[in-house]
């Protein structure tokens, strides 16, 4: 019996042309955007020219920037693997001349830094825009990123605090040639983590229409099923599964495309990208599910509360724009923890960006936790469902 209903409530599923065009047809729209936006940058900075900047101190520090850079060792190995591979060639000058050196074009840009508790804080100051300016910024977002690693090594295990820094910001590691798993892969690839949590959350859709077709003050169908004497678990489950069923086929599509037909490296782990896209997606059917049975009210109203909803943690994720998780992490870290978007889009971007599984488990056990959570939530409530007739 449980087959049968999952079989034909797959088929009920893929007969819904609005769900399957939104669903399947907007992820691969907006990934080939990504693409046409993102290749021809990738394109130029791999034969980008030397980057004149200069390095100053905040106008409020008595230090000077050579002072500043020499005691955070970190900052000054990371300088000095970006001057050894020619990426940068950093002067060191006082506030005021260096803001008249970007305004002169004798400098691409200014790094304001002033020592910090937690290292050297730094700040961009531009004359212009182009692509040597952008660059330059997405350089030091990445630096900041690689900071926040040293700053756990020193809390947890100072001793390797060394080793780190060496792997970080060694000349192989931040060297041209990348390999299937550098650790210093494509910096926009980032976008394309946070669109796969985008696809795997519009899975809620499928969940939410599903209790629609479960309740019987939501649907016709939901009160045919209500009289009906299958289990409701058994349906529940089955339907569940086969939405899943279907986000893991979307999914599916969208990977081959971007790997296969646009030619997006995204490394060769494909059975833990799998595994990742599947835990995914049960937590995208169970947010459906969710939001399906704790809101009153049309199904049209459900669904716009819901989508409202999930495309404002794929923003805070990183969806419209790349460092929206570095601001996050900087001024409030604990939505990184709890936002489902973030949390796939990290397992994601472990995967390809790390040689240990450490991220790559945690982003796992949390999805996990989160699925059990709302799917358990959600059940409950559909269990303690009763109706006075039909």
């Amino acid at each position: 019996m449980f087959w049968h209903l999952y079989k034909y409530r797959v088929k009920v599923l893929l007969k819904n042309k609005y769900l399957l065009l939104w669903q399947g047809a907007f992820p691969i729209i907006l990934g080939t955007f990504f693409f046409m936006a993102f290749s021809d940058i990738t394109e130029m900075t791999e034969n980008v020219e030397t980057i004149n900047v200069v390095i100053t101190a905040d106008k409020e520090v008595t230090q000077s920037s050579e002072e500043i850079v020499k005691a955070d060792e970190a900052f000054n190995s990371f300088l000095q693997a970006m001057e050894d591979r020619e990426l940068f060639d950093v002067t060191y000058t006082d506030y005021d001349e260096a803001m008249q050196l970007i305004e002169d074009g004798k400098a691409v840009g200014a790094l304001i830094i002033a020592a910090g508790e937690n290292g050297t804080d730094m700040s961009i100051a531009f004359s212009g825009t182009g692509i040597s300016q952008t660059i330059f910024k997405n350089v030091i977002n990445t630096y900041k990123h690689g900071a926040a690693v040293i700053a756990d090594a020193i809390a947890n295990d100072p001793q390797s605090v060394q080793d780190v820094i060496a792997e970080l910001y060694s000349e192989e590691s931040l060297g041209t040639e990348l390999s299937v798993n550098a650790k210093n892969m494509d910096i926009y690839n980032q976008y394309y983590f946070a669109l796969f949590a985008m696809t795997c959350m519009f899975g809620a859709s499928y969940g939410l229409l599903n209790t629609v077709h479960c309740q019987a003050d939501q649907s016709p169908v939901g009160i045919r099923r209500a009289s009906s004497p299958t289990k409701k678990m058994m349906m529940v489950a089955s339907e569940y599964l086969a939405a899943v069923t279907l986000v893991e086929i979307l999914f599916a599509v969208l990977l081959v495309y971007l790997t296969m037909i646009l030619g997006v490296d995204l490394g060769d782990k494909y059975g833990l990208i799998v595994l990742a896209s599947f835990m995914a997606s049960l937590l995208g059917v169970a947010i459906g599910y969710f939001f399906g049975v704790i809101l009153k009210g049309k199904q049209s109203a459900k669904e716009g509360i819901q989508m409202a909803v999930i495309m404002l943690l794929n923003f805070l994720a990183g969806l419209m724009m790349g460092n929206m998780k570095f601001i996050i992490e900087e001024n409030c870290p604990i939505i990184n923890r709890i936002n489902p978007a973030a949390i796939i889009s990290d397992c994601f971007y472990s995967i390809c960006a790390y040689d240990d599984m450490d991220m790559y488990v945690t982003c796992i056990v949390s999805a996990g936790i989160w699925t059990v959570v709302l799917a358990v939530a959600s059940i409950f409530i559909l269990r303690r469902e009763k109706y006075a007739n039909l």
